[in-house]
């Protein structure tokens, strides 16, 4: 199967997962009292925590900066890795539990946006205590398979022949794109803290509280601004790898192609600008003609 049919597949899954999710929580909101079924109690819930009502206690301040700041990290660990492993159709078995246990975060995160709480309703007879919903299913089945997955198959992952030693191969370039990118990365998160901070200035009316409250949101919002920054610099930098690193094979290939008639021009599977192989080939078979 190639990458194509692999990405609709991923695709409608993940569309599958989070109308699921979002169509039983909809049901799940006329649901007047409980009602039961075989092994299930149905009740509706309001969950400020995270899966299975954790957390759900405690400060809300220190409750909601907390969680977007866990679902910010997952959500971006997770991106990041689906990045990764864009274009690895040999490596489907891992590219979709990840996928689908980022749109059960997604189902869930759609609630915190329209209600500022995850709705739960679903609770197992023999364990009274604990109510989840349909997102919260797949957020723990794939969540465990990826990590068991990510270990299992970590000699196909980082296989080293298909992995480009990191280091800065055009220096103007890799460090001139990266630099724009991280500026660009600090202004609009600068922005977006900024609006945020007037938002809750306003909002707050206890002067006491703002006293307290207003340094530290200023402190983390500055600190989170700094992190995307520099996240956006180190990104920069390795998608610039992958771009000036063929570009320098090439040239080698070139260099090699006077002295060497049987060189050749192999790709890493990562690397950018794979129409470059079949230019060498041309090449060389330009130069045979001669």
């Amino acid at each position: 199967m190639d990458v194509k049919k692999q990405n609709v597949i991923l695709i409608f899954g993940a569309l599958f997962i989070i109308l699921s999710d979002q169509l039983t929580k909809y049901w799940a909101h006329t649901i007047e009292g409980r009602e039961s079924f075989l092994f299930f109690i149905f009740k509706k819930f309001y969950n400020p925590g995270i899966s299975f009502g954790q957390f759900s206690g405690g400060e809300p301040f220190v409750r909601i900066v907390f969680l977007s700041l866990f679902f910010g990290l997952i959500f971006l660990t997770s991106t990041i890795i689906i990045f990764y492993f864009l274009n690895k159709k040999n490596l489907f078995g891992v590219r979709y539990p990840v996928t689908f246990f980022i749109s059960g975060i997604i189902g869930n995160g759609i609630d915190r946006i329209l209600w500022g709480k995850v709705t739960d309703f679903i609770i197992l007879k023999p364990l009274p205590y604990i109510v989840f919903n349909v997102a919260d299913i797949f957020i723990a089945f794939f969540g465990i398979q990826s990590i068991i997955i990510l270990f299992k198959r970590a000699d196909d992952i980082w296989f080293e022949e298909n992995l480009r030693g990191f280091k800065i191969i055009d220096p103007d370039f890799q460090w001139s794109f990266s630099i724009k990118f991280a500026v660009l990365s600090f202004f609009s998160n600068f922005l977006m803290a900024s609006f945020c901070y007037t938002v809750l200035n306003v909002l707050i009316k206890n002067e006491a509280l703002k006293d307290k409250m207003m340094g530290h949101i200023a402190l983390g919002f500055l600190g989170l601004t700094l992190f995307f920054a520099l996240f956006g610099l180190f990104f920069g930098l390795i998608v610039t790898h992958r771009s000036a690193g063929p570009v320098y094979a090439f040239k080698r290939f070139l260099g090699e192609l006077k002295t060497n008639s049987d060189a050749k021009l192999k790709l890493r599977e990562q690397d950018y600008h794979k129409g470059l192989e079949s230019m060498a080939l041309e090449v060389k078979e330009l130069l045979s003609r001669e």
